[in-house]
């Protein structure tokens, strides 16, 4: 009877907890979209080192609604500074990020209001696995008996039966400056994680393509233009997010500021030295770059381009966009000329809705195009 039971258990996935099922089988892995390269050999290890703070509940709440796939801590509020946090910190957590990228997300357990499916407590630090935006696997750091906590093989296997490490990396504004000081190519990502335009992207036609490329996938790039010192500042201890409005305050203005001339530094702004930008720059904007190391950012070092989801849709027809037909003769937009795409050029194509989903066709076939020269294998 007891057989039985563990069988029906491990027909449903998220009834199977991190134990695994007591025949021994493990459900289907979850794929990380996003890792982080952000934390290095130099990177000072402490309390919550390796790791990136979450705002507050709403940043989790989006993250949930948009139903992605993520790794996060929960830390007991009173925990912190107990040994046996540290140790498994130190032991489990900044290993297996050191040695694989993954992109640890915490919050402290008194930020909650609600636990999201998490069992979580003051005394103790929660990792969960979520997969589709609900809790697919979580198991905490007590006791401190378990194999789990003190073993750091058997917390190595644990994680990587239940994910697929992922193969764009988060980087610092430091490292991205960095890799146009070299030679080697690379693909950028340039995104806001509290752009609509960019989620949406990201849980649809860009999730999929990784998804569905297991394998002859080149590793590339994300920075989150939200970030302290792009996007926003940081004032003791609170941060303060770019703003255009009329009330907008001192810091905010100052964070609108470096963000703008982020944009002009990397090239996302149009002009005469760097064609591949669109307009005053956009985001999700997606560059492959040849750079040429001398720190250059703009102009012919970025070889292909994309802007997607940017359009303005009136009376059902695009009338502005990044893919018309004079910037299609440009050169970072050749893969896009040279490819089966069979929409090349969106200036007044009609659309079925006003909204995203209207874009999505044609967008999502250009997008696996571009991915397809930057970072896949064309067949």
């Amino acid at each position: 009877m007891k057989n039985r039971l563990n069988f029906l258990l491990c027909l449903f996935p998220l009834a199977c907890t991190l134990t695994g099922c007591g025949n021994g089988e493990i459900p289907a892995k979850v794929p990380l979209l996003f890792g982080s390269k952000e934390y290095t050999s130099e990177t000072e290890i402490t309390a919550t080192s390796h790791m990136k703070k979450l705002e507050d509940e709403s940043a989790l709440e989006a993250m949930i609604e948009r139903k992605e796939n993520f790794l996060l801590i929960v830390l007991g509020d009173a925990h912190e500074t107990c040994g046996c946090w540290q140790t498994f910190h130190q032991n489990n957590i900044v290993r297996f990020q050191q040695e694989t990228n993954v992109l640890f997300h915490y919050l402290y357990s008194n930020e909650l209001r609600e636990d999201h499916g998490l069992d979580i407590g003051s005394q103790k630090a929660t990792l969960a696995i979520f997969r589709d935006g609900k809790v697919a696997y979580q198991n905490a750091d007590v006791p401190e008996d378990t194999d789990f906590y003190r073993d750091y093989p058997t917390f190595r296997r644990y994680m990587l039966d239940r994910i697929t490490l992922p193969r764009v990396h988060f980087l610092s504004r430091e490292q991205l400056s960095a890799l146009y000081d070299g030679l080697a190519p690379f693909t950028i990502y340039f995104s806001r994680q509290t752009c609509g335009d960019c989620a949406y992207m990201q849980s649809t036609s860009y999730r999929a393509y990784y998804e569905t490329h297991p394998e002859g996938i080149e590793d590339s790039y994300i920075i989150d233009m939200d970030a302290v010192g792009i996007g926003s500042v940081l004032v003791d201890g609170v941060i303060y997010h770019k703003s255009t409005s009329e009330n907008a305050n001192q810091y905010q203005k100052e964070a609108q500021a470096l963000y703008d001339a982020f944009k002009i530094e990397y090239g996302l702004d149009e002009a005469e030295d760097n064609p591949a930008g669109y307009e005053t720059g956009y985001v999700p904007t997606l560059y492959h770059v040849n750079p040429e190391g001398n720190g250059k950012k703009r102009g012919d070092v970025i070889d292909m381009s994309g802007v997607f989801y940017n359009d303005l849709i009136e009376d059902g027809v695009i009338k502005r966009t990044y893919f018309t037909a004079e910037r299609l003769e440009r050169e970072s937009l050749s893969y896009l000329r040279d490819s089966r795409v069979e929409t090349k050029v969106l200036s007044d194509k009609e659309v079925a809705s006003s909204g995203r989903e209207g874009l999505a066709p044609y967008h999502d076939a250009i997008l696996e195009a571009f991915l397809d020269a930057a970072v896949g294998t064309i067949s």
